[in-house]
């Protein structure tokens, strides 16, 4: 789709700052290496009555851990832990060892070992710091992440906002944590708490969640881009069920390309975010006027004003004619699918009317002022390339209505925007938002087809020389 080349990006934002501070915390844990001198681990054999804070069980768990301490690699280091793991699972220093486990891996750059790491963690120790801000921290390093895992960061977040207090009560606070520093983890991990659940719901393609906690994160910082960039795309997504939202969708792209304050996306992302807000907003306008007022409006506002309006190019044609007759007798292919398609279809009995009037009928209908095919314009294929199913705008170039199929895929691909009439077998329909599915073949059915990019035909196999001769003779 249009926004491919900014989908996957990030900013530098609470998630990069929280994981550099986990970062040199885990990694000064992993110098200090497992109590060389620090006073919170003694030795087992000195005198329990002088002992304070986390102890060792005995001399052999010492030297296991120091074992850390002498490898060479991380691989040898891993070995270490797991092997002190192995032999004393309930050791007191758990944070310690924990900690290292966290930071090799880190080191290591396996990101998925560490957000497992981090889940197994808070399996047995909920409020630790941590086993949470790895987890939000790293889930989105995931490649791919699956749906655990969002399940996971998800639950991570959510408990990190409904008992704040109580992770951060000083009683919960790391040991490798000086007491100084510790409040000042509390802002950037509840903060990215927030963002998560919004990045969850994107990722699922939730929208109406996504559109809900998008904004919450941008209200409460308007200087998040990319968030402004996702709630674009997140509005966008939901215009076939609500076309309204298509003009504040534009706004917060134009956000997200023309913001060049702290958290702005990187020039180049900003760059191809421009190129994407450019090409909606030609498509719903129908022209580039008006554009650079919007992206001059959303350099210094994270949100649309109440009044904010950019007129479809639906809109602007009505208003091109003296009334809705003129209308219909210049367009009457649309004046078909309001009245003897979509009208019918979003009535209150459409289920009924769809099964007795519309399942298996050929539409349109033979003698039709328009001639025998229906003109839409692309909006989407799959696949990409040698698409078996075409999803087209009909009524209006910016909401999709129809889904073409196709029973063997058709050659080549054609780019979003370009027009296909078509005919076909009505197989199925959706009340909202509204959507109309065509069985269709490409033989009869189907006008405007270029397959750009199919594959050539390979030439017979054979002589043809010699099967020339043949015929000949």
């Amino acid at each position: 789709m249009w926004w491919a080349a900014v989908m996957e990006s990030e900013q530098k934002g609470s998630w990069e700052v929280l994981h550099k501070m986990n970062m040199r915390i885990l990694m000064m844990t992993a110098a200090v290496a497992v109590g060389m001198g620090v006073g919170w681990m003694l030795p087992a054999q000195q005198a329990p009555a002088a002992a304070s804070g986390p102890q060792w069980k005995s001399t052999k768990e010492f030297d296991e851990a120091q074992e850390y301490t002498k490898a060479k690699s991380d691989p040898d280091r891993v070995k270490a832990l797991d092997q002190w793991s192995k032999d004393f699972p309930d050791t007191e220093v758990w944070q310690t060892r924990e900690e290292l486990y966290l930071a090799v891996y880190g080191n290591m750059k396996d990101y998925r070992k560490v957000f497992d790491r981090a889940k197994a963690i808070r399996a047995a120790h909920p409020d630790y710091y941590f086993g949470i801000s790895s987890i939000l921290s790293y889930v989105r390093a995931l490649m791919p992440v699956q749906p655990d895992d969002l399940t996971t960061a998800e639950q991570t977040a959510q408990y990190v906002l409904t008992n704040n207090a109580k992770i951060f009560d000083p009683a919960n606070k790391p040991i490798s944590v000086p007491d100084a520093d510790w409040p000042k983890f509390k802002e950037p991990v509840t903060k990215l708490a927030q963002q998560t659940i919004a990045w969850v719901a994107f990722t699922r393609k939730d929208w109406p969640k996504a559109e809900e906690e998008l904004t919450k994160v941008i209200k409460e910082d308007p200087t998040q881009a990319q968030y402004s960039y996702w709630l674009g795309s997140t509005l966008f997504n939901e215009r076939a069920s609500d076309p309204k939202k298509i003009p504040p969708a534009i706004f917060h792209l134009a956000r997200a390309a023309n913001y060049a304050g702290q958290n702005a996306m990187p020039q180049a992302t900003r760059t191809a975010a421009l190129n994407a807000v450019t090409s909606v907003y030609t498509q719903y306008h129908g022209s580039k006027e008006g554009l650079e007022a919007v992206l001059e409006l959303s350099k210094n506002n994270a949100f649309p004003p109440a009044d904010f309006k950019i007129e479809s190019a639906a809109d602007i044609q009505m208003k091109a004619y003296a009334n809705q007759e003129a209308f219909d007798k210049e367009h009457p292919d649309l004046a078909f699918w309001r009245d003897a398609v979509k009208t019918p279809l979003t009535g209150a009995d459409s289920d009924s009317v769809f099964a007795s009037s519309y399942k298996d009928v050929l539409l349109p209908p033979v003698g039709q002022p328009f001639g025998d095919k229906l003109k839409g314009k692309i909006v989407s294929m799959t696949p990409e390339t040698n698409p078996k199913e075409i999803v087209l705008a009909l009524a209006d170039p910016n909401v999709p209505d129809v889904k073409l199929t196709f029973d063997d895929p058709l050659p080549g691909m054609m780019m979003p925007g370009e027009d296909l009439q078509f005919k076909g077998t009505v197989t199925a329909y959706q009340k909202a938002p509204f959507m109309v599915t065509f069985d269709v073949d490409p033989k009869t059915g189907l006008t405007g087809w270029t397959g750009k990019g199919a594959a050539k035909q390979s030439p017979p196999k054979g002589n043809t020389k010699q099967k020339g001769k043949n015929k000949g003779k």
